[in-house]
């Protein structure tokens, strides 16, 4: 049965477009933000750094390859991190020219298909970026 689309977005930041020069671990996916990690499969807390690999489609149509996965080895008394990111996007990013201050935007459609879109800022903004995490635009 056909639901409704649902779609988040966040504000990129630097550090989300390679720019810093740093690793690039990956968007950060809210574990609270529930709407929206409901967009992704579950992964199960009891294994250690669980990870699946989703098809995802960019508003070319041309579909990626993108690893979402539950870093979770404070669960397992192996480190600090408890996160859930969304990673290899690096290429995607590159490919359509992201920057920092732009939007990243996912999509589940109402056949349960992911969409995800850059959408650019536009150049009569102001030069301050502001960075609000994930927010539910529709």
């Amino acid at each position: 049965m056909p639901t409704t689309p649902t779609s988040y977005e966040k504000v990129l930041s630097a550090n989300d477009t390679g720019i810093t020069g740093g690793h690039m671990g990956g968007i950060l996916i809210p574990r609270t933000k529930s709407g929206l990690i409901e967009l992704f499969p579950k992964l199960d807390p009891k294994e250690y750094n669980p990870s699946v690999f989703i098809k995802i489609y960019d508003s070319n149509e041309r579909s990626h390859k993108l690893r979402f996965v539950y870093y979770n080895n404070k669960l397992h008394g192996k480190g600090t991190r408890n996160e859930y990111r969304l990673t290899c996007l690096t290429n995607y990013l590159r490919n359509w020219n992201a920057k920092a201050g732009d939007r990243f935007r996912i999509t589940k459609t109402s056949d349960n298909r992911l969409e995800m879109s850059v959408i650019k800022r536009k150049t009569d903004e102001s030069g301050r970026i502001v960075l609000k995490g994930w927010n539910r635009v529709c």
